[in-house]
């Protein structure tokens, strides 16, 4: 499913769409990222496909397009950008589930992924459980690679550790295994008996404000995680800007090396 939306933007046979868009970055900051990485000039358009955000992204020539398709999909901010004419290319994609893959992992893992699987490459990244685990949607080339890959289960590589679930797998929200879902998660029941009574009853009493504290906790810890979001994102946008003087540098000491 999917609805789009179109703003004003200058007409142009030169378009792709880019995406998913991850959701703490608007518009002003998705542009200047594409500006920098794929050469765009403007954003004509947003689309939604299946909860995913995709723009419209204008470029000035056809050169620009097929450098931009070719290079993805590209990490940024948790997230691995996919450039695509047809956003319903990438739609179809997360239907075949005989070569997708679930991949829990370290949130630090993921921008790494492409050189600790080898194979394959990132649909969609769901950071909503980024301070526990990232779940990846990888889709492989071929049946049998994805199911090596959930044969051999777990990965340890370079620090990091991955788990390998089939795709259409239901994994628990709370600790990312199978058999069970988040209400009978064992360990929200290990967490409710290591509470004492006195504060399990506390904590759905309500206060003077009509608000449990179970509410106001929920609260502070959803403002958490959207800060939590918000400075890795900078952090990833930071990286990038290293990575690209590194780039300039080794550009420039390869001219001078050239000119002695």
């Amino acid at each position: 499913m999917s609805n789009a939306m179109d703003v004003d933007a200058p007409a142009s046979p030169f378009m792709a769409w880019v995406g998913p868009i991850p959701h703490s970055v608007n518009q002003d900051a998705a542009l200047e990222h594409l500006k920098r990485k794929y050469k765009s000039t403007a954003i004509a358009g947003e689309q939604l496909v299946n909860g995913s955000r995709f723009y419209k992204a204008i470029f000035g020539n056809q050169q620009d397009v097929a450098s931009a398709i070719d290079q993805s999909p590209r990490f940024f901010r948790g997230q691995f950008l996919h450039v695509v004419g047809d956003v319903q290319d990438w739609a179809s994609k997360l239907t075949d589930k005989d070569v997708l893959v679930q991949v829990l992992c370290g949130y630090s893992a993921v921008r790494q992924l492409g050189s600790l699987v080898a194979k394959g490459q990132a649909l969609l990244v769901d950071n909503s459980r980024a301070r526990s685990f990232s779940r990846v949607i990888w889709r492989y080339e071929t049946k049998q690679d994805a199911m090596d890959a959930v044969a051999l289960g777990e990965l340890a590589s370079n620090g990091h550790e991955l788990r390998f679930f089939p795709g259409s797998a239901k994994l628990c929200y709370s600790c990312g295994e199978r058999g069970h879902v988040k209400l009978a998660c064992p360990s929200r029941s290990a967490m409710a008996k290591v509470l004492p009574p006195s504060s399990r009853s506390c904590a759905s009493a309500p206060t003077r404000g009509g608000f449990s504290y179970a509410d106001v906790a929920k609260q502070a810890v959803d403002k958490v995680d959207t800060l939590d979001k918000d400075l890795r994102g900078k952090i990833d946008d930071l990286a990038d800007k290293i990575m690209a003087m590194h780039g300039q540098m080794a550009k420039f000491m390869a001219d001078q090396e050239a000119l002695l």
